[in-house]
């Protein structure tokens, strides 16, 4: 499991993150949303070990403030949100990056890029493609680092910052799925998300922050409610049914409905 308690982080003399504890579990998908400044970016940063704080965090047993950066590396991948390519690589000298921290394990970058559709990318070079083909090579250089979603030392770990935030609605539910198939194979997802209907549709458990600090952790069908939502976006919001499917989406501004 992923277990924080009383996480507060301080970057310069303005305190970002306020005693907020988090679990996420291994086999879900746990979505961290909010506005935007609400401390999201700095949690995950926080629980993957990049960013000092003070209180309590574990991954499977292991004390994230004192692990080697090694051992955090073979048990969780981080996909931030930008990560730039200085040189010229080729798209598949970008992937293969991820074996470093996967020794022993099997491991192939063209399956990965097959994964996240990009199969015949290989010999690309990084800097000509898209933004959003760019961010799909830094996934599958993360997912060449975990090399499966479990092993010997216990579930692995993939930790995303807005990964479908350059990606087309297409592509957005490409990485969706193949983040909850992670979960279903036994992994551990935990992603920041901006858009509440991908949350919706995909996170198993949803943390809500606002503010720097929690607002509510739990089931996604319990935490993304009309009045907890638009207390802490600041803005009128009502969840709806599809009437179609069955289904509930959101947001929906309030005001719109009586326009």
């Amino acid at each position: 499991m992923l277990i924080a308690e009383n996480l507060t982080v301080t970057l310069g003399r303005r305190p970002v993150l306020d005693g907020v504890s988090f679990t996420a579990r291994p086999g879900e998908v746990t979505a961290i949303v909010g506005p935007n400044g609400s401390g999201k970016t700095t949690l995950l940063r926080a629980l993957s070990g990049d960013l000092p704080f003070r209180g309590a965090a574990s991954l499977n047993g292991v004390a994230i403030a004192r692990a080697p950066v090694w051992q955090l590396a073979a048990l969780r991948a981080v996909l931030a949100q930008s990560t730039p390519v200085g040189f010229a690589f080729t798209v598949l000298e970008v992937v293969r990056l991820g074996l470093g921290a996967s020794a022993g394990r099997e491991t192939d970058p063209r399956a990965a890029l097959a994964q996240v559709g990009l199969a015949g990318y290989e010999a690309r070079l990084f800097p000509e493609l898209s933004g959003g083909e760019q961010a799909r090579v830094h996934l599958a250089r993360v997912l060449v680092q975990l090399g499966a979603p479990t092993g010997p030392d216990g579930p692995r770990w993939l930790f995303l910052d807005e990964p479908v935030a350059a990606l087309d609605i297409g592509h957005q539910l490409q990485v969706m799925r193949l983040a909850a198939g992670f979960a279903r194979a036994g992994g551990g997802v935990v992603a920041v998300l901006h858009d509440l209907n991908l949350t919706a549709e995909f996170a198993t458990t949803t943390t809500l922050l606002a503010g720097g600090r929690l607002v509510a952790q739990g089931p996604t069908a319990e935490v993304l409610c009309d009045t907890r939502l638009s207390a802490a976006y600041r803005c009128p919001i009502r969840l709806n049914v599809a009437p179609e499917a069955g289904r509930w989406f959101l947001p929906q501004m309030a005001g719109a409905l009586h326009s």
